[in-house]
């Protein structure tokens, strides 16, 4: 729906509001918009610290005490539960006292004037409530996916040698995590982009309708994919065992049975 709106929006006629119920339905996209995007900034900064922590055992000989099972479950209720209620206390903010209408890559935010002359106020506003905190939540991101990449190159003798699995798992997660990170800057950047400009930017608006769906994709994609592997593994190590658990038992069994079948030969002929 987002990216609908940003669509009509680059035609410029097609989209100013002549009646008041297009008014609330461009206040009501900004407030999708602008609480959709604070979730998915709590909830990006919440895994990235979650998986860091939750990998230090990759990196160190002895791993660092972890939470308990009840302690890790109330961990991720608390993570769930501040993603999606901590952007509603502060979402509904910009629509207090500010006038909307059709301006800039959001509808809602009034950055232009009558004179086409960039509104400094709503400048700083839409920096104050999405790109300072995006900007501050994306780097803390790369940080740890930073962190994370030179602690693999440094202890890579180790994890090939003791945590191999790990490894591979942990680079499986790392690239989608990367990849991520990377759409949703592009994202970022676009953005920025277009607030500072007063024409709109047809390139800016396709570059954006396309890299954040992917970036939305890519994390839940790599999160599947990580979780499948090491599922189907098991699974796969888990149906070899039995196989080999259950031949095991034939020829035990074969083998009592002939024992059997032997003694009693040998005794019925004496």
């Amino acid at each position: 729906m987002e990216h609908y709106w940003n669509y009509r929006g680059a035609g410029g006629k097609d989209f100013v509001p002549r009646h008041m119920w297009q008014v609330h339905l461009c206040e009501a996209v900004g407030v999708a918009d602008q609480y959709t995007g604070s979730v998915q900034l709590f909830f990006v900064v919440g895994v990235s610290v979650h998986f860091i922590y939750h990998s230090l055992d990759i990196f160190f000989s002895v791993p660092p005490k972890g939470p308990s099972k009840g302690q890790k479950v109330a961990l991720e209720t608390l993570l769930v539960v501040v993603s999606v209620v901590g952007p509603a206390l502060y979402g509904w903010v910009p629509f207090v006292a500010v006038p909307y209408g059709e301006t800039g890559p959001w509808c809602w935010i009034r950055t232009l004037d009558r004179e086409c002359q960039i509104i400094k106020g709503s400048f700083l506003e839409q920096m104050g409530i999405w790109y300072i905190p995006f900007g501050i939540t994306a780097f803390f991101s790369l940080f740890a996916i930073i962190l994370f990449l030179l602690s693999v190159k440094h202890s890579f003798q180790r994890i090939r040698r003791h945590r191999g699995q790990k490894k591979e798992e942990a680079v499986i997660l790392i690239i989608f995590l990367s990849t991520y990170s990377l759409l949703f800057l592009i994202e970022f950047v676009t953005h920025i982009i277009s607030t500072t400009q007063k024409r709109r930017l047809f390139w800016g608006v396709d570059v954006y309708a396309v890299s954040t769906p992917l970036g939305v994709v890519s994390l839940p994609i790599g999160l599947l994919v990580y979780a499948f592997t090491g599922t189907l593994r098991d699974a796969a190590k888990e149906y070899i065992g039995c196989q080999c658990i259950r031949r095991t038992q034939v020829f035990v069994n074969l083998f009592r049975n002939t024992s059997s079948f032997t003694h009693v030969d040998h005794h019925d002929s004496e």
